[in-house]
């Protein structure tokens, strides 16, 4: 998924034309082309056809150290990180994104079952649409079955699934997925939420802008550049200031250009599926517009620390972090250290929290190498 900010913030110094160097600015498409077919070969051996093949398996595992390797040193490559000509959060976004794609090569790699796919059911209190968890284990056992014993699936319908497994963060179209609602939001109700995330895009925009227009580059001395006199209790708010805007702003950044996608969705899709013998079943399930829920909802809303995990700030990076942190703790003390099940389930929390601090901090490690750069 595209995380980038479209609007240019923080312009780079443009390079003088070089033909000498024109085909290394293209080189990094070459190395994405190489990562997104070997990761999608990898995400395609966990269809549930597969789940007594064992070549399968092997693909899957022997990709994991390549995958994770071609996507987490992306960003740092030469001839795989952006050129010159794009914009400091452009590069961001697309660290941030092949960070998270080596992260799910390792979900792939130490995956043990197939994906299963659900669909989305209607809630019978309110109506609306959403994706339940199956809690039944007869139902779920009748699930897993009928999509094994489907017989050899077809190339284009593994191409359609494969790609569904690759855009499906959250996991809301799969089994592992938490309960969550689709999208069921009017059109209308989507162009206040972009009109509403634009303008805090906006304003910590401005606020990011000032401090790196300041001779220093700090938050304090964009505010001594306006007679603001440099006094440690406003330098620390300044601080914290500068770091929320940051957060609001690389949130915001991926809302808008989310909820703008689901936006061109709602009209694309309503004009195809004017013309079904012309376009796959597959494929219009694909850009459904039902299926892009907001990323991010209303974390300020939050009424437990489970609801903002859970629900509104961190779903789409939750199983990325569990794969990253979560489970490798939990197993240590529990198989390792020989703790019981209650203690390393705590040990696997903290260990979930301290991966997603530490891609916080990749973040901002790459931020800075790409002013740098």
């Amino acid at each position: 998924m595209n995380t980038t900010n479209q609007t240019t913030m923080i312009m780079e110094p443009n390079s003088h034309h070089d033909p000498s160097t024109s085909a290394s600015n293209y080189s990094y498409i070459y190395q994405m082309i190489i990562s997104f077919t070997l990761i999608s070969i990898q995400a395609s051996t966990l269809h549930p056809t597969f789940i007594k093949s064992n070549l399968s398996k092997y693909i899957r595992i022997s990709l994991t150290p390549i995958n994770f390797y071609l996507f987490f040193t992306s960003p740092f490559r030469s001839n795989s990180r952006l050129p010159s000509s794009f914009d400091t959060f452009q590069k961001l976004g697309f660290g941030s994104n092949s960070i998270i794609f080596a992260i799910k090569s390792l979900e792939f790699g130490f995956s043990k079952k197939s994906y299963y796919v659900r669909k989305i059911e209607k809630n019978e209190k309110d109506g609306s649409l959403e994706w339940n968890q199956v809690k039944d284990l007869d139902r779920l056992k009748d699930l897993k079955k009928a999509q094994e014993e489907e017989g050899p699936v077809g190339f284009t319908k593994l191409v359609w699934w494969t790609i569904l497994n690759l855009t499906s963060f959250r996991g809301l179209q799969f089994t592992f997925g938490p309960t969550a609602k689709a999208n069921n939001y009017t059109i209308q109700e989507l162009f206040k939420r972009l009109i509403k995330v634009s303008i805090a895009l906006l304003i910590s925009g401005l606020i990011i802008l000032q401090t790196h227009r300041s001779p220093l580059q700090t938050p304090m001395s964009a505010l001594t550049s306006y007679g603001i006199p440099n006094i440690w209790i406003i330098s620390l708010i300044s601080e914290w200031i500068h770091r929320i805007s940051f957060g609001i702003c690389l949130s915001s950044s991926i809302d808008l250009q989310f909820t703008s996608l689901t936006i061109s969705f709602h009209f694309i899709h309503k004009f195809l599926t004017r013309f079904p013998n012309y376009f796959s079943s597959d494929f219009l399930e694909l850009i459904n517009p039902i299926y892009y829920p907001p990323i991010f909802n209303s974390p300020h809303l939050s009424n437990s620390l489970n609801d903002l995990w859970s629900h509104r700030w961190h779903p789409i990076l939750k199983r990325s972090f569990l794969t990253l942190g979560g489970k490798p703790t939990f197993w240590f003390f529990n198989q390792f250290l020989g703790l019981n099940f209650k203690l390393s389930q705590l040990a696997g929390l903290i260990g979930t929290f301290l991966a997603s601090g530490s891609y916080m901090n990749m973040l901002s490690v790459l931020y800075y190498i790409q002013l740098i750069h």
